[in-house]
């Protein structure tokens, strides 16, 4: 999705009504085959996520980059949801960040995923562009994904 320009009535409904902004933010392709919704362009209005995915999403799972969860979709039913760890966290120096489209993946090794209360913890070794490495414990994914209608999105 590209958007070119933002009319000033789009701009007023977008401050009189937030929800409006939360649901264009992320568009979803859903798999209906597996009922599997995946993340495709998040935040593509640069807006900050309603709310973490923690509160939202259960079972979580991560095989190489690709995290797993079932997610509650707006009708309330669980769906089983994707998203590449890339998409929304960085290695900044050896150290994970939240940020769109953040790449992580490429210089880091992911693992101890689990989840505790509403928050999504993981472990990662990444490199700190010197040579070295840094292992991260415990970072906090909820505050990077979030659930957008049994997707997961930044």
């Amino acid at each position: 999705m590209h958007f070119t320009a933002l009319s000033s009535f789009t701009l007023t409904a977008l401050a009189l009504f937030p929800s409006l902004a939360s649901a264009a933010a992320t568009p979803v392709v859903t798999d209906a085959v597996n009922t599997t919704a995946i993340a495709t362009q998040p935040g593509a209005l640069g807006l900050t996520p309603r709310s973490g995915a923690g509160g939202n999403c259960n079972d979580w799972g991560i095989s190489g980059t690709v995290l797993s969860a079932l997610c509650r979709n707006d009708q309330g039913s669980f769906q089983n949801a994707r998203a590449d760890i890339s998409l929304c966290v960085t290695n900044a120096g050896g150290r994970l960040a939240c940020q769109v489209n953040g790449g992580a993946g490429g210089s880091c090794n992911f693992f101890n995923l689990k989840q505790e209360g509403n928050r999504v913890l993981i472990s990662a070794h990444c490199g700190t562009g010197d040579g070295g490495n840094h292992e991260t414990d415990d970072f906090d994914l909820n505050n990077c994904f979030s659930d957008s209608n049994g997707a997961l999105s930044c």
